[in-house]
């Protein structure tokens, strides 16, 4: 068997997560046709003395294969440094490593054993931008043999949020329980109920000039467990989209803007005019502004600010 050194670039939690598993499935796979058993060793860099690696290496009464897996790589001492170079140079049947570095950390060591012949390198980097959030499920998709529309995958985003496990844990649900392609209606029907309690909701509702429905779609999200952080940004990027909306050619999709919202913003801003948006902007950053400090009752910051987008909109109608 070869072994087989793994470094883990980047700080994604899931997917650092999933490239390990990945390094013990092949190890366990390779065991079971060796007739030998697998053994995970979890340590920290600090951790890698020669002592240690002379316990994984010793040979066993039984066949073994040991899995190393190593945070913190950057707190590795010398010796232990020297070990993995000659790992990646010429790997011991019995061993696969892998190795994660969050940040720049530990990159001199990084750069040299990503040279060596017996190296992988997995790249693990956060997925912060909503752009890179939709790449992320279309690839989810692609990964169950499955397809999706733009539209279903940008609705997708905005009903389950940003976090990366409950948006991969939504495509295994509907990969699960439909089949053929993941439309819009198909992503509606399992979750619409959620979409209708997050910031976009209370944000439609706003900008719609609807008071009353906005200020119920805001105790509704809250009551669900929403960081009034998130609505206040939500309420920030609906009306950054309606700007873009109502500045761009017509027939155009602006950029940024979900391909299935575009029509939505059109109609909306119809009864906006460009005074009354920069109002929104600025009502808007003053809710933000009470929210992260400047202000005592965070739920009282939002209910006024709806009521301030549903009163431009009056005006501006």
């Amino acid at each position: 068997m070869t072994a087989t050194l793994t470094i883990l670039t980047g700080g994604e939690d899931l997917l650092v997560e999933r490239a390990t598993r990945a390094v013990i499935t092949h190890a366990e796979n390779l065991a079971e046709r060796w007739g030998a058993e697998v053994v995970l060793h979890e340590h920290l860099g600090a951790e890698l003395t020669l002592e240690l690696w002379d316990h994984l290496l010793a040979p066993t009464l039984f066949p073994t294969v040991n899995v190393l897996v190593v945070t913190s790589l950057a707190d590795a001492a010398e010796a232990a440094a020297e070990q993995l170079v000659t790992l990646g140079q010429t790997p011991a049947d019995q061993m696969h490593v892998v190795l994660h570095q969050k940040a720049n950390t530990g990159k001199k060591l990084v750069d040299t054993l990503s040279k060596l012949p017996h190296v992988a390198t997995v790249e693990c980097s956060s997925i912060k931008t909503r752009r890179d959030k939709l790449r992320f499920l279309h690839q989810e998709f692609r990964a169950h043999h499955r397809r999706a529309t733009d539209e279903a995958v940008e609705y997708l985003l905005d009903a389950v949020g940003a976090d990366l496990r409950a948006l991969a844990g939504a495509v295994d649900q509907l990969v699960a329980d439909t089949n053929g392609l993941i439309d819009m209606d198909t992503v509606q029907q399992y979750y619409t109920g959620r979409a209708e309690v997050t910031g976009f909701a209370v944000a439609d509702r706003a900008l719609e000039g609807r008071p009353g429905p906005a200020l119920e779609q805001l105790r509704w999200a809250l009551q669900c467990g929403t960081d009034p952080v998130l609505i206040v940004s939500a309420l920030a990027s609906a009306v950054r989209m309606l700007v873009a909306v109502a500045s761009a050619p017509a027939g155009s999709s602006p950029a940024g803007v979900p391909t299935w919202k575009v029509e939505q913003l059109r109609r909306l801003a119809r009864g906006w005019t460009p005074a009354t948006i920069a109002a929104a902007l600025a009502q808007v950053a003053q809710a933000d502004a009470a929210i992260k400090g400047a202000g005592t009752d965070p739920a009282y910051a939002l209910e006024r600010t709806l009521v301030q987008l549903a009163a431009l909109r009056a005006d501006a109608a």
